[in-house]
C-alpha cells in the first residue's frame, strides 16, 4: 500500500523545574541557595531518510514525544537537556501544520532535517533570586511546557480556560500583590516566612498562566454547529449499556485537557472513547481494559 498522507500529533519535551536547595556554609543565611537550573525539553526535528519511500510506517504510530528535561539539584547542578526526537521521513515530505495548513517544512533535499518544534524552556533555581534583602529564597522558577501542534477543544472548554486565565491575570494577581506588599512591612526579609509564601504563590500562578496560555495558543476548537448525533464525536453525550453488569452509563467525550471524571467527561485518547468515536447508536463497542475486554451498546448519541 502507498500512503503518501498522514496526520500525527507531536510535542516536544517540557523543562526542568529549578531546584530550590540551600548550602551548608558557615556564616551564610540559612546555607546560602545552591539550587541548579531545570535542563530544556528536547526538541523535535524532521529529518530525510534516504532508504524511505513512503509514509506507511506512521499509520501504526501517530504521536511522537520528546523528552523532557530534568530539574536541577542543590549544588547549583544543572538538570540534564531532554533528548531531542528526530522523526525520519522520505524525501519530498512536506509537513504542515493541521491548524493553519502552513507549510512548516520541506524536506526536499539529501540530509536535510528541520526543527519544528523546540523545547520548553529549564526553570531557573532559587541561585537566581537571592538579593541582599532576599538572602533565603524558598522558591524557584518551574520549567516551561514544550510545545504541541494539535490540542482538541469544545468551545465550552476553551471559555472555561478563558474565564481562569481572566481571574489568574487580575484578581489572582492583585491578591498575591496585596500580600506582598503587606508582607514587606514586616521588615527583615531573611527570615520573613509571609514574604516567602507570598512569591511562592506569585511563582506559582505565573506557571498556571502560562500553561493555559499555551493551551490557548494551540487549540483547535471544536464547532458545535458541526457536532452532529449519527455517530460519535467529539462533544457528544453518550448514553451506554454495559453488556456484563447490565447497567446503563453516560459519558461526554471531549479533548484531553477537559477531562473531568466527576462529571463523566472522558478523553477522546481514552481506551473508551477511542472505541466510541465514529461508532452509531445501536452498534456494539469492545473496551480493551486491564481487567479484560468490556462490551457496551450505544443507547443514544447527543449533544
Amino acid at each position: 500500500m502507498f500512503t503518501d498522507y498522514t496526520k500525527i500529533i507531536i510535542k516536544s519535551g517540557n523543562g526542568g523545574d529549578g531546584a530550590i536547595t540551600f548550602r551548608r556554609e558557615k556564616y551564610v543565611a540559612a546555607g546560602g541557595p545552591d539550587g541548579g537550573d531545570g535542563g530544556r525539553g528536547g526538541n523535535i526535528y524532521f529529518r530525510v531518510d534516504p532508504n524511505a519511500n513512503t509514509l506507511i510506517d506512521f499509520r501504526f504510530t501517530k504521536k511522537f514525544k520528546a523528552q523532557n528535561g530534568e530539574n536541577g539539584s542543590g549544588s547549583n547542578r544543572y538538570g540534564k537537556a531532554g533528548e531531542d526526537l528526530y522523526i525520519d521521513v522520505p524525501i519530498g515530505t512536506i509537513i504542515k501544520d493541521v491548524e493553519t495548513g502552513k507549510v512548516v517544512a520541506d524536506l526536499s533535499k539529501e540530509g536535510q532535517e528541520e526543527l519544528v518544534l523546540k523545547g520548553g524552556r529549564g526553570g531557573k533555581g532559587n541561585s537566581h533570586f537571592a538579593t541582599a534583602t532576599r538572602q533565603v529564597p524558598r522558591f524557584a522558577q518551574a520549567g516551561e511546557e514544550g510545545e504541541e501542534k494539535e490540542v482538541i477543544l469544545t468551545q465550552e472548554g476553551y471559555d472555561k480556560i478563558e474565564k481562569e486565565l481572566e481571574f489568574l491575570r487580575t484578581e489572582k494577581r492583585t491578591e498575591i500583590a496585596e500580600r506582598i506588599k503587606v508582607a514587606l512591612g514586616f521588615g527583615d526579609l531573611s527570615e520573613n516566612s509571609e514574604y516567602d509564601e507570598a512569591k511562592n504563590a506569585q511563582a506559582e500562578n505565573e506557571g498556571k498562566i502560562a500553561e493555559l496560555e499555551n493551551k490557548i495558543r494551540h487549540a483547535k476548537i471544536i464547532d458545535e454547529k458541526e457536532i452532529d448525533t449519527k455517530t460519535v464525536q467529539i462533544g457528544n453525550t453518550v448514553k451506554l449499556y454495559d453488556v456484563e453488569f447490565e447497567e446503563e452509563v453516560e459519558y461526554t467525550i471531549v479533548g484531553s485537557t477537559e477531562v473531568n471524571l466527576a462529571e463523566n467527561k472522558i478523553s477522546n485518547e481514552s481506551p473508551i472513547g477511542k472505541a466510541l468515536l465514529g461508532a452509531k447508536k445501536g452498534s456494539t463497542v469492545e473496551v480493551n481494559a486491564p481487567a479484560g475486554v468490556i462490551k457496551y451498546q450505544i443507547l443514544s448519541i447527543t449533544k
